[in-house]
């Protein structure tokens, strides 16, 4: 293949406009797509690596691998290419920088990023795929701001060095982890690195260990310690500890995969990204000129400005137009045959009497002589009279009369099947021999004419019995006729067929087509055209006319079958195209209803299947993130019953998450202190009990091991330990009875007979009962309380029984 440069065409489709990047593996180019009217990126492979089966491989594996991965910030692949001296894959054209172009200059920014980043590496490890080269060169980001990943299977197994040294685990230096440099097969935990280098980047502005980044600095040494961003703003704490967590350099230490990085990253933006802007970028709330503009949480969509799958057309490749010159046969051609046909006609209807007759003559009068032709041959024959016997000419002329009649028959049934349109030269040479019989017998030279006659009435036995083979041959001419589109011959072959078996059903029916033909071509003809400008209703439309004319004319067929491929591939693409962009919007029913609608066209469509798969899996993220934030908030509101329930809900949609469980177990925990707190201050009147003061201060002594307790947990614990300390202090209450009543304290004693008698109880509620012989029992409530000002309790059975 020739250098790539602008204007160049590869496989008669892909038009270079300019360079877009390159490497050790070959350039990448930005190329219109004259098949589908829309740009794409071309990954093409250097040429000294086109002889590489190796390499060529790779690029394949990359296609197979890439190809499978259907998600809004995933760089599409589209179409693996080969030849002998070439090889490339086309992807989807992102019309903005890479991160290498250091586009991002604030730590707030930075998240963002890597947060779209996060969602695209999930679900390439939920695919089975893990990156192994995630950097800023491999990450791309549209005009609209959207974020996109790039390079699945080759970038990372060559490295960038000058000496283009192959590394055993793929992926550029300072991305790779220590295990990919020991060559360790591929893990999460690899692209859990990667992501932390590329976060190390584009927070501190170099890379890992700049500007030598060597194998024993990645495997023994510690980054330098992050402090401030690219824009001077300090970092926070949180995200500064989740960097050297993904860069740890034990992977079981690392974050145990991208949705527990994702969190932190959550939690990060939630509590920090606050940016200061003069202008609202698009998707942001803006308000005044300066403002302080938080960046929504949202998920990017797909189907971009930059994608060639936005305005600019879909991926899939489109049919190649059939190129169909103007067939049939020259009107003069035509008139010519006619003529032929006429001929032909007036020769049966004005010759073949006049033999007939003259023949029939002959027979009819076996004992004449031939008139003579002219007066000289009467004299002639007066004068030199052979010398013959006449019984033996007798004989000669009625056995010369028998072929002759015979001769007349056959020839009369040759002459019914159009003997004269297939005969060929045995046909003519049968006319001939009976010719010269008919010559000599004429000049009564009656053997001469018997052999003759005898030899031309073989020739006739002969083609009588070729005709069935003639009829088969005029058939199978006739249909090969038809596909070769020679209208003349098609028409001439099924009339010979005809002509030998009149009314036969497969000779009239071909007969009809051919004679239908040049309608039949002159519509593909304007079918093809319509094709070719991708008018493909009117392209069926003329394609069904062919088809109405011709049910079986095969190109007509196949080419139907090509435009409502077609239409189906574009309808398919459309319904995809108007998902993507409702994903983009997050209007997700009618995203579901759009990847449906494909499914519809295309039933068992992996990429459709693959949509709406995601689009649950996109809902059900979303739905987790707004419980977890409820629940957040409901814990900041120490409403853990609340907590507890979007907690569970959480653990409903995925039982996975470990996080989740804990929390759920944490809001279990403090929703059940809070109901110990308040039985405990309600049973306050019963502290004087010391079973139920022990479990009040069990149930304090708890509440005091939360580490930062909020208000409302505060002032529980408050009132509980007053009301712990009031029930401690004993208070003096007089009592009075009669001497005769026996009177009892539940759960404090017996007092007796007595008339006055002053007892020390702790604050709390009471029950005192009073009995006396013959006497109705009488029964007293009290509460003491902490101050001790009240009225003697009275105790005194009056009520005789």
């Amino acid at each position: 293949m020739p250098r790539p440069a602008p204007g160049l065409t590869l496989s008669d489709r892909f038009t270079l406009v300019r360079e877009l990047g390159h490497g050790a593996m070959g350039t990448v180019w930005l190329a219109e797509d004259q098949h589908l009217g829309t740009r794409v990126a071309l990954k093409i492979l250097a040429a000294e690596l086109t002889a590489s089966p190796t390499f060529v491989a790779l690029l394949r594996d990359e296609n197979h691998k890439a190809s499978r991965l259907l998600h809004p910030n995933i760089v599409r692949v589209h179409e693996f290419f080969a030849s002998d001296d070439s090889c490339y894959i086309s992807m989807q054209y992102i019309d903005g920088p890479t991160l290498g172009h250091r586009v991002l200059n604030t730590f707030s920014a930075a998240v963002e990023c890597v947060l779209s980043l996060c969602d695209a590496i999930e679900y390439a490890h939920r695919s089975g795929i893990v990156h192994r080269d995630i950097k800023p060169a491999n990450v791309l980001r549209d005009s609209a701001g959207h974020y996109y990943l790039s390079d699945f299977g080759v970038a990372g197994m060559v490295a960038d060095d000058a000496q283009s040294i192959r590394l055993r685990g793929g992926g550029s230096l300072p991305s790779m982890s220590p295990q990919q440099l020991d060559g360790e097969p591929a893990s999460v935990a690899d692209d859990i690195y990667a992501l932390g280098a590329l976060l190390y980047e584009l927070l501190s502005g170099a890379p890992l260990f700049h500007p030598d980044p060597t194998p024993q600095r990645i495997r023994e040494e510690q980054p330098p310690a992050l402090t401030v961003d690219q824009s001077g703003a300090e970092i926070p704490g949180a995200l500064v500890a989740l960097v050297r967590a993904m860069l740890d350099k034990n992977p079981a230490r690392r974050p145990a995969g991208i949705a527990a990085v994702r969190s932190i990253l959550e939690e990060i933006r939630a509590d920090y990204c606050i940016e200061q802007t003069g202008a609202a970028p698009t998707g942001e709330v803006a308000g005044s000129a300066t403002e302080t503009v938080i960046r929504p949480r949202r998920r990017p969509g797909s189907g971009t400005a930059g994608s060639i799958n936005g305005p600019e057309g879909n991926n899939a490749p489109q049919p190649v137009l059939m190129q169909a010159g103007k067939q049939g046969p020259p009107l003069r051609f035509v008139l010519a045959g006619l003529g032929v046909l006429v001929a032909i006609a007036i020769g049966v209807v004005f010759l073949l009497p006049t033999i007939v007759e003259e023949r029939g003559a002959l027979v009819t009068k076996p004992g004449s002589r031939p008139a003579p032709e002219s007066h000289e041959e009467v004299e002639e024959t007066t004068v030199v009279a052979p010398a013959v016997d006449p019984a033996i000419v007798a004989a000669q002329r009625a056995r010369a009369d028998e072929v002759l009649g015979e001769i007349l028959t056959v020839e009369e049934r040759l002459r019914l099947i159009g003997v004269e349109n297939w005969g060929g030269d045995d046909w003519l040479e049968a006319g001939r021999l009976a010719e010269t019989g008919d010559a000599a017998y004429r000049e009564r030279d009656y053997a001469t004419a018997l052999t003759s006659h005898r030899q031309a009435l073989e020739r006739m036995h002969l083609l009588e019995s070729r005709a069935p083979e003639v009829f088969a041959r005029a058939l199978l001419d006739g249909g090969e006729a038809l596909i070769a589109r020679n209208q003349n011959v098609a028409i001439q072959q099924f009339e010979i067929a005809l002509l030998i078996q009149p009314g036969q059903p497969d000779a009239q029916h071909g007969l009809q087509r051919a004679l239908r033909l040049d309608r039949v071509l002159d519509l593909m003809n304007q079918a093809a055209e319509a094709e070719r400008v991708d008018d493909w209703p009117a392209a069926e439309s003329l394609y069904r006319q062919a088809l109405e004319l011709d049910a079986e004319w095969q190109p007509a067929i196949e080419s139907l079958g090509r435009v409502l491929a077609a239409i189906d591939q574009a309808g398919f693409e459309t319904h995809m195209a108007a998902g993507f962009s409702a994903v983009q919007r997050q209007e997700y029913t009618q995203a579901r209803q759009a990847f449906r609608s494909a499914l519809k066209t295309r039933p068992g469509n992996p990429a459709a299947i693959e949509a709406l798969r995601q689009i649950d899996a996109d809902e059900e993220l979303r739905k987790i993130v707004a419980l977890r934030l409820a629940a957040r908030a409901a814990e900041g509101g120490e409403r853990w019953p609340e907590a507890v329930r979007n907690y569970t809900e959480i653990l409903t949609i995925d039982p996975k998450i470990e996080a989740v469980s804990r929390d759920l177990q944490r809001a279990r925990d403090r929703a059940q202190l809070a109901v110990d707190l308040d039985s405990a201050i309600a049973d306050a009147d019963r502290f004087y009990e010391d079973r139920v003061a022990r479990q009040a201060a069990v149930v304090l002594a708890r509440a005091h091991t939360v580490l930062e307790p909020g208000p409302k947990l505060t002032g529980q614990m408050e009132q509980l330990d007053g009301l712990l300390r009031i029930a401690a202090i004993p208070v003096p209450v007089r009592f009075e009875s009669d001497n005769m009543t026996d009177v009892v304290i539940y759960k404090v004693g017996r007092l007796g007979l007595f008339t006055t008698r002053t007892i020390d109880l702790k604050p709390g509620s009471y029950v005192a009962s009073g009995t006396r012989d013959g006497y109705r029992d009488v029964r007293r409530t009290f509460r003491v309380g902490a101050d001790g000002a009240m009225a003697p309790i009275v105790l005194t059975c009056e009520e005789p029984i």
